[in-house]
C-alpha cells in the first residue's frame, strides 16, 4: 500500500496511460482537493488534535461517552504505518465492497469477528496510552469498513480524544452523510481515504460499488475541513 498527498497522487497516475474523460474528472476533484490534503499533512505530525473543533463554554463539562456495542476483527496496539505517530489500531468487522485483491476478505461479513464495546477497547487503549500521544499517536480505526458502524466507531474516537489521543479513520467513504458521515467525521483528527481507482468503471470493476460514493464523500470532507491523506496500491490503479 502506498501512503500519498492528493497533489502526489495526481501526479503519479496521469504518467502512465490516457485518462478517460471519466478518470479525468475524478483527477480533476482530486486535484481540487489536493490542497487540503497536503495542509493535513503537514498539520498532523506533533499535534495534540487537529481536527476544527466546536467552540465550546468554558464552563461546559465534558460530556459523557456513551457505551455503544460493536464487532471487530482483531486490533493491533503499536502501529507505524496508519496515521501519525505510533497507533492503537482496531479492525472493524464488515464491508460492503468486495474488491479483488483484498488483503483482509475476513472482515466482510457484518456478522463475524467479536463482539466488544467501546468501554472495553477503551480500557485496552488506556493501557497503552502512554506510548501512543507522543508525536501525535493515537488510536485509528480501519476494517472492513469503519463508517459502517458510526455509532461504535464516533465512541471509540471518542473516547480517545478524552485521553488526549489523536483519531484517525481509514475508509473508502461508504455509507451516507446522515447516517455515517455525520456520526463520525466530528470525532476524526484525520482520514486515510483509499479511492481504489480514478476510472468510474475499473472502480467498480475493482470494488463491486460505484464511484460516486467516493466523490461525495471527498467533497464532504472538503465541506466538514476533515485533513486527509489518499491511499491506493499504485499497481492497481494503473490497470
Amino acid at each position: 500500500m502506498i501512503s500519498s498527498s492528493g497533489a502526489l497522487l495526481a501526479r503519479a497516475c496521469v504518467q502512465p496511460t490516457v485518462l478517460s474523460a471519466a478518470c479525468t474528472a475524478s483527477l480533476g476533484l482530486l486535484k481540487r482537493l489536493a490542497p487540503l490534503a497536503d495542509s493535513g499533512f503537514s498539520r498532523a505530525y506533533g499535534q495534540p488534535a487537529y481536527a476544527t473543533q466546536p467552540a465550546q463554554d468554558e464552563d461546559a463539562r465534558p460530556q459523557p461517552v456513551p457505551e455503544v456495542v460493536g464487532q471487530i476483527h482483531s486490533t493491533e496496539s503499536f502501529s507505524a504505518v496508519d496515521g501519525p505517530g505510533v497507533r492503537f489500531l482496531v479492525f472493524t468487522q464488515g464491508c460492503a465492497m468486495r474488491c479483488k485483491f483484498c488483503s483482509n476478505p475476513d472482515t466482510w461479513s457484518a456478522h463475524a469477528g467479536e463482539t466488544i464495546s467501546s468501554k472495553s477497547l477503551a480500557n485496552q487503549i488506556r493501557s497503552v496510552a502512554p506510548y501512543l500521544r507522543p508525536g501525535g499517536g493515537g488510536v485509528t480505526c480501519s476494517g472492513g469498513e469503519p463508517l459502517l458502524q458510526p455509532d461504535f466507531t464516533a465512541a471509540i474516537f471518542r473516547e480517545a480524544h478524552a485521553m488526549g489521543l489523536t483519531t484517525c479513520l481509514d475508509t473508502t467513504g461508504q455509507g451516507t452523510k446522515h447516517h455515517n458521515w455525520d456520526k463520525v467525521l466530528p470525532h476524526t483528527d484525520m482520514v486515510l481515504f483509499c479511492i481504489k481507482h480514478l476510472d468510474p468503471e475499473k472502480y467498480t470493476g475493482l470494488t463491486g460499488l460505484r464511484q460516486l460514493g467516493a466523490l461525495k464523500f471527498a467533497e464532504e470532507l472538503k465541506t466538514q475541513r476533515v485533513p486527509f491523506w489518499l491511499r491506493w496500491v499504485l499497481g492497481l490503479c494503473m490497470m
